[in-house]
């Protein structure tokens, strides 16, 4: 997979950013009424009807629920903030969040699950209920955290410090493919675990800030986000490196999700929202619903992509927004 900067030539019009354009190729809108919702920072659905968001205030977490006639806030145990999102099906869905916080969905109810950690998670996803791989940690201090969940235990999984050159505190998210698990986080630290224990990955020189999330629907189309002052992207190659680039114009990304092969969403700072094509590293701009972050993004197969965010402080302002394509 190819991921370069496209030449753009001009003024101000919609093909003036090297590696971006702009064209009214979709429309983003609420999805439903956010005053009464903290921040969002999750979504994920088994599909068009069936669909939670989670995220929260400095209190407590909260999940909303889409069952296919509306969005509603579901009954909660007591759990901070909720940060990601993964599920298996309508009947098994699991959220992790601050202070070692983590819940599953049964289909009836949200139990409470004993992580044996207080450390912030960040990140969760897995092949099967029992074999579920969580991330997180402290920014500011200490090592990244690697969980592995059977089904019944949490089992912390250490990262050597040798695959960890760039000195990064926290991953952020985790995603698998192919027999293969990555994790990404800060630094652009990109670690992955084919069996053998996590191996850091070669990033490039341009990867100097935060990896946010990845996604992708074969190693062919596999990319992550991130970038703090400016947007990251980097495209895996396939044998174990990543082509980093920093288109420009491009706010620092958070979240992104594959439409199809070759094309994705992605999202971040200030509302910032548009479409890469991985093969060519073309990125189109498109309007944004409003300008608070977007966290995270998930699609749902037919025709509609869901957005969240919000902010991370008080009054935890949430946002979600729901694009479709003409």
């Amino acid at each position: 997979m190819l991921l370069t900067l496209l030449a753009c030539t001009g003024d101000d019009s919609p093909s003036t950013h090297s590696g971006t354009t702009s064209a009214p190729t979709a429309t983003w809108e609420a999805a439903f009424d956010t005053s009464g919702a903290g921040s969002l920072s999750g979504v994920w659905g088994s599909g068009p009807d069936d669909i939670f968001m989670v995220g929260g205030n400095d209190e407590r977490g909260e999940i909303w629920h889409d069952d296919g006639t509306g969005w509603s806030m579901t009954e909660m145990p007591d759990v901070g903030l909720l940060v990601w999102v993964f599920g298996f099906g309508p009947d098994d869905v699991y959220s992790v969040g601050v202070g070692g916080g983590a819940v599953h969905w049964d289909g009836t109810a949200w139990e409470v699950l004993t992580t044996g950690t207080t450390t912030d998670l960040w990140g969760i996803w897995g092949t099967s209920p029992s074999d579920l791989w969580v991330v997180g940690g402290d920014p500011n201090a200490g090592e990244p955290l690697i969980l592995h969940y059977d089904g019944a235990t949490f089992t912390p999984v250490a990262l050597p410090a040798e695959e960890n050159d760039r000195g990064a505190h926290s991953l952020f998210k985790v995603f698998g493919l192919g027999g293969t698990v990555w994790a990404v986080g800060q630094y652009g630290l990109i670690v992955a675990n084919d069996g053998g224990g996590f191996v850091q990955q070669p990033t490039g020189p341009a990867a100097t800030e935060d990896f946010v999330s990845l996604w992708g629907t074969s190693t062919g189309d596999l990319i992550s986000v991130g970038g703090r002052s400016a947007g990251l992207l980097s495209s895996y190659d396939g044998s174990g490196g990543w082509e980093t680039v920093r288109p420009e114009r491009v706010q620092g990304l958070n979240a992104v999700t594959f439409l199809e092969p070759d094309r994705a969403v992605i999202g971040g700072v200030g509302g910032w929202v548009g479409t890469v094509t991985p093969s060519t590293g073309e990125v189109v701009r498109e309007d944004p619903y409003d300008n608070r972050d977007i966290h995270a993004l998930w699609t749902d197969g037919q025709g509609r992509t869901y957005g969240v965010g919000g902010t991370f402080y008080a009054p935890h302002i949430g946002t979600a927004v729901v694009r479709t394509e003409p």
